[in-house]
């Protein structure tokens, strides 16, 4: 927790640092997750805010996507009516999320302002959600399930996020497709204070608008 302050004290340092002809930009975008782990997959919905320094190399963003919900499979406790003995009956989890992205971008072909450019990002997420036992259909007469079991359980984790792009300037703006691996960087101690959200490889693609001042 000490890092994550610091980490964010030395954003809102460069941003006040940095000079006036600074550029602020508001990025909208659509995306897919691959998850590597058991998850289905997601679509995400988000927009990033963008502030270039001076050298038009150099941006910080914040960002906020959500994550449409995924399903992962497992099993819930339940109990036999007849003779009180523990059993598993199986059950989907179904999860949904969303992420608080900060970081930098920095463009190592072109700038901010050429008529197409790549770009690297790397940064941190902070994920909050939730995820709640669906069992699959049984017997009531048979098996008893606890009302616990089925209560929603709230998730958070931290991630890393790493990132390839190319943006390309149009009339209205640039469109821009990339790539970022997003990795797990939440030790798991307690289901409801962690979880760990799966590696995942996520495609996304938007319009990046810019803001003079």
């Amino acid at each position: 927790m000490k890092s994550l302050k610091q980490f964010i004290a030395i954003i809102v340092f460069a941003i006040i640092s940095s000079s006036a002809f600074s550029q602020l930009s508001i990025n909208p975008h659509l995306g897919y997750r691959l998850n590597f782990g058991e998850y289905s997959n997601n679509i995400n919905l988000g927009f990033n805010g963008e502030y270039m320094l001076n050298n038009e190399k150099n941006v910080l963003y914040l960002g906020v996507d959500y994550y449409l919900p995924s399903s992962t499979d497992g099993t819930i406790v339940a109990y036999s009516m007849q003779d009180g003995t523990q059993e598993s009956l199986p059950a989907a989890y179904k999860t949904n999320f969303f992420s608080i992205s900060f970081g930098g971008k920095r463009y190592f072909a072109g700038d901010a302002e050429d008529d197409f450019a790549f770009y690297m990002r790397a940064g941190l997420g902070l994920n909050y959600g939730s995820t709640k036992a669906e069992p699959e259909s049984y017997d009531q007469n048979l098996f008893a399930v606890s009302e616990e079991s089925l209560e929603k359980i709230k998730l958070s984790s931290m991630s890393i996020n790493l990132g390839l792009g190319y943006e390309k300037e149009f009339d209205f703006g640039y469109v821009f497709a990339e790539g970022n691996l997003n990795l797990n960087a939440t030790s798991v101690n307690d289901v409801e204070v962690a979880w760990s959200l799966p590696a995942a490889f996520i495609i996304q693609a938007g319009v990046r608008f810019p803001i003079y001042f």
